[in-house]
C-alpha cells in the first residue's frame, strides 16, 4: 500500500462524508461551543420507512459536556461550492446518552467511540446524505490491524478554522505503533498528531481490497512536560459501536 492509496481513500471514500460536529449550550447565563468530527458510517429504516444515518464520532464528544440542553449541528462542507448540509438535534443532558438514539454508546466504561443517529434531512429540507450516495465502507469488526499498518485520519481542526475564518477538513497520515487489544477496550497507538476538534474524525486504512474505516480519533497523548517530546495518537476501533449498532438494525457496509 501507498501514501497514494490513503490519500485516493480520503478523496473517493472518506472526505464526502466526514461531519462537522458543534454543539451549543448556555452555561451561568454564557454562550459555551465544542467542535469536534465525526463520519456517516451506516444507515437504518424507522417503522415509518423514514431514513436514518449513523454517525460515528468520540464518545467523549457527548459526554463532556454539562447535564442542560445542548444543540447539536451535523455539517458536511463540499468541495464543489454546494451549499453545506447540515444537520440539527437537541440533548438534554446526560441522562439521554444511554444506548438508544438518538444517541447510542456502547456500555463499556472508557471505550470512546459513540454515533448520533439522526434523520436524513437537513434543515433546508434537503437529504443530509442523497439516496444515489455509497454511503463508505468499515472494516469488518473481527478484523484488528496490526503495528507497522500505515493509515490515515481526516478531521476539522479548531485552530485553522480560526486562522482562515472558515472550517478546513485536514488530512494526516501515519504508522501504528501498537495495537492494544489485551486491555478490556481496544486501542491503536498511532505515531502522528492531532489538535483539538479532530476528535472524533475518521481513521481508515487501504489495501488492494479497498479503503475501509477503522476507527475515530481519540485523543493525543505527549510525552513528558509540554513540548519535550512528541507522542502518540489514541484512536479507537469502532468493533464495539459496531457490535451494538447492528441491533437497532443500522446497516453497516
Amino acid at each position: 500500500m501507498t501514501d497514494n492509496s490513503l490519500m485516493e481513500g480520503f478523496r473517493s471514500h472518506v472526505r464526502p462524508f466526514t461531519v462537522r460536529i458543534t454543539g451549543e449550550w448556555t452555561q451561568t447565563e454564557q454562550p459555551m461551543k465544542s467542535t469536534a468530527s465525526g463520519i456517516v458510517i451506516g444507515d437504518a429504516k424507522d417503522p415509518e420507512g423514514n431514513r436514518w444515518l449513523a454517525v460515528a464520532t468520540a464518545r467523549h464528544v457527548v459526554e463532556d459536556l454539562p447535564t442542560t440542553e445542548v444543540r447539536w449541528r451535523l455539517t458536511r462542507h463540499a468541495e464543489d461550492g454546494e451549499q453545506p448540509r447540515v444537520a440539527e438535534l437537541k440533548t438534554h443532558g446526560l441522562a439521554e446518552l444511554s444506548d438508544e438514539w438518538p444517541l447510542v454508546r456502547p456500555m463499556r466504561p472508557g471505550y470512546d467511540a459513540a454515533a448520533f443517529c439522526v434523520p436524513n434531512l437537513c434543515a433546508d429540507g434537503r437529504p443530509f446524505v442523497e439516496d444515489d450516495e455509497s454511503l463508505p465502507r468499515v472494516l469488518a469488526p473481527e478484523i484488528i490491524l496490526n503495528p507497522g499498518n500505515n493509515v490515515a485520519w481526516a478531521g476539522y481542526p479548531l485552530f485553522v478554522e480560526r486562522d482562515l475564518g472558515a472550517p478546513q477538513l485536514c488530512f494526516y497520515r501515519g504508522s501504528i505503533a501498537a495495537t492494544i487489544t489485551s486491555a478490556e477496550v481496544p486501542i491503536y497507538l498511532v505515531d502522528g498528531h492531532v489538535a483539538q476538534g479532530v476528535s472524533g474524525g475518521p481513521v481508515w486504512y487501504s489495501n488492494e481490497n479497498g479503503h475501509r474505516v477503522v476507527g475515530v480519533v481519540s485523543g493525543y497523548r505527549p510525552h513528558g512536560e509540554p513540548q519535550a517530546m512528541a507522542g502518540l495518537c489514541h484512536f479507537v476501533p469502532l468493533n464495539l459501536l459496531l457490535d451494538r449498532l447492528v441491533n437497532f438494525p443500522v446497516r453497516i457496509r
